[in-house]
């Protein structure tokens, strides 16, 4: 038996999805000393292009270089002390009053705040250890990613790297019209999309910036589920994609991270799964695709002359099993049936647990 197949020479555009990593991953340069108030405002101002207002300053604790950078802060009511005109310059600045003044400074730009404002931070051990006056602006950091929690919780009253709050207000400065298209508040994760193929995935103790080629729109969005594929016990994010659509092609990729470090599984395109599984018989000039229900054969060559995967493949989950569906077809409007992938764990990631082929009738 000789093979004749062309089903797969290469993954089609669309398949490829992108790559994903690490946020903050590129500033490893940057100094990892615990920012103060005073750093954090002067780093704004500086982001600002240094403006100089003409407002009395609030304050009797500032002098010296910082002086501008506050005075432009109180005015444009980014930042407002602690009362007693005291603004504490040398105290190392806080988690929470790090969202609370990135909240304030995004709002000052005139970014849309609401992102992220109904963000479930309760399932945080410590959220009941947030200040009041810092909700809101702890929910909006979260959910619209300028930083996420860690494994110990929000950690409100945790100081900030100067390394970190470089990277928050990057994010606060350029939100690039980030959305949340899909989410999971109980868990404290979202999806994030920041326009083209950027997109920020936030779980409760991680977060990643991922480069995708899907289609984001009113009728296509990534559908994100929780479910425990590989069977240890703990939940994975499962995130199927639609990376092309239109008249007779569909089709979906799928992307699964561990949820609590959101390390990505390698999930290998069913299609190349597929592939091994069907011979050409050059004999009979028939296709035989063989499964566990064994071996089907596919005469009818149609005007292709030869067995083609189509463009429709599809994801689904149940039962914390992974299936993709291929169609199969030997011309434009003849699909002769469709192969079921059944996917099963395997280290660092899933391969063929079991196919099976239903022809059409």
């Amino acid at each position: 038996m000789k093979r004749k197949i062309a089903l797969l020479a290469g993954l089609s555009a669309a398949m490829v999805m992108g790559t994903s990593v690490n946020a903050f991953a590129n500033e490893s340069e940057m100094p990892s000393a615990a920012a103060t108030r005073e750093t954090v405002v002067t780093m704004l101002w500086k982001q600002e292009g240094e403006p100089v207002v003409n407002y009395a300053m609030p304050f009797t604790d500032i002098a010296g270089d910082a002086t501008e950078a506050v005075r432009w802060a109180a005015a444009e009511k980014i930042v407002s002390g602690y009362g007693n005109g005291k603004f504490e310059p040398d105290l190392e600045i806080t988690r929470e009053q790090m969202a609370a003044i990135l909240y304030r400074y995004a709002a000052y730009r005139g970014h849309d705040v609401s992102i992220g404002e109904n963000t479930n931070i309760l399932s945080y051990a410590d959220a009941f250890h947030i200040s009041e006056y810092a909700v809101p602006a702890v929910q909006w950091a979260c959910g619209s990613g300028v930083f996420s929690g860690t494994e110990e919780g929000i950690l409100p009253s945790a100081s900030v790297t100067e390394k970190d709050a470089a990277a928050m207000i990057e994010k606060a400065a350029s939100p690039k019209n980030t959305k949340i298209i899909a989410e999971i508040p109980e868990e404290s994760i979202s999806l994030l999309h920041e326009g083209d193929g950027n997109f920020v995935l936030n779980s409760k103790d991680a977060q990643a910036n991922i480069q995708w080629n899907c289609l984001v729109d009113n009728s296509y969005q990534p559908v994100l589920t929780l479910t425990d594929l590989n069977g240890d016990g703990k939940d994975e994010i499962c995130i199927i994609l639609t990376l092309g659509a239109g008249s007779g092609f569909h089709v979906e990729g799928i992307a699964v991270y561990e949820k609590d470090d959101l390390q990505e599984y390698f999930v290998p395109d069913p299609r190349e799964i597929a592939e091994p599984l069907i011979s050409y018989d050059e004999t009979a000039d028939k296709y035989l695709i063989s499964t566990k229900d064994g071996i089907s054969e596919i005469t009818d060559l149609g005007s292709y002359g030869k067995l083609v995967f189509s463009d429709n493949v599809r994801y689904t989950i149940a039962d914390h099993k992974l299936t993709a569906t291929v169609l199969l077809q030997t011309s434009p409007d003849t699909f002769c049936g469709e192969l079921q992938i059944e996917y099963q764990p395997a280290t660092g990631g899933f391969i063929l647990q079991e196919a099976t082929f239903s022809p059409n009738r």
